[in-house]
């Protein structure tokens, strides 16, 4: 995000871009909690570490007639996103994402590529550091039920993660037409 590294130890994020997430505001350099989207952030922490679903959490804040931050409705992912982000327990990680090419803004996620700076107590929690690793401990346990160890795509149908491109080694995906079921990949390569 082209901040300074002295800036970033101070927890100081002037010019750079942050997501938009529950619970908080970008003010004055800083992330500050916004209370009555914090208290959503909360119930889904208790919701989730007292033994509901994604699924389950989903539907109760539906029904309660509880909308996310841009008036949407929840789903799974929406869920899962709160449960996976450190930002609740105060820390930042920064340089997640980095452009691979700065013509077309290309992003990427930072897989060890360049280095990434953890910022701690760069803002005020909603959450605790226990909380945040409890549900981190509860989401691997309960993958582990659906998933074997390593293996990155699911058997849901005959040929998924099997299928390859034999040019550059993109994976095929199932997708359903109104007519019919084909197999397709997106590749920049060719």
């Amino acid at each position: 995000c082209g901040l300074s590294l002295l800036r970033c130890l101070k927890g100081l994020l002037l010019g750079c871009h942050l997501p938009l997430i529950l619970g908080y505001r970008y003010k004055n350099g800083r992330y500050e909690i916004e209370p009555g989207e914090a208290a959503v952030v909360r119930r889904i922490y208790d919701l989730y570490l007292g033994g509901k679903g994604l699924q389950a959490i989903a539907n109760i804040l539906n029904a309660e007639s509880i909308s996310t931050r841009f008036g949407r409705t929840w789903h799974i992912s929406t869920v899962r996103q709160i449960l996976s982000n450190p930002t609740y327990t105060g820390d930042l990680l920064l340089q997640k994402t980095f452009r691979t090419d700065h013509l077309t803004k290309h992003k990427v996620k930072n897989n060890g590529e360049l280095q990434q700076f953890l910022v701690e107590e760069a803002h005020e929690p909603i959450i605790s550091h226990e909380e945040f690793k409890r549900a981190q401990e509860i989401r691997e346990k309960r993958a582990g039920k659906h998933a074997p160890a390593g293996k990155k795509y699911d058997a849901r149908y005959p040929f998924s993660g099997m299928i390859i491109c034999g040019c550059c080694g993109a994976h095929y995906h199932r997708k359903v037409t109104h007519t019919t079921i084909i197999w397709v990949y997106h590749s920049g390569t060719h």
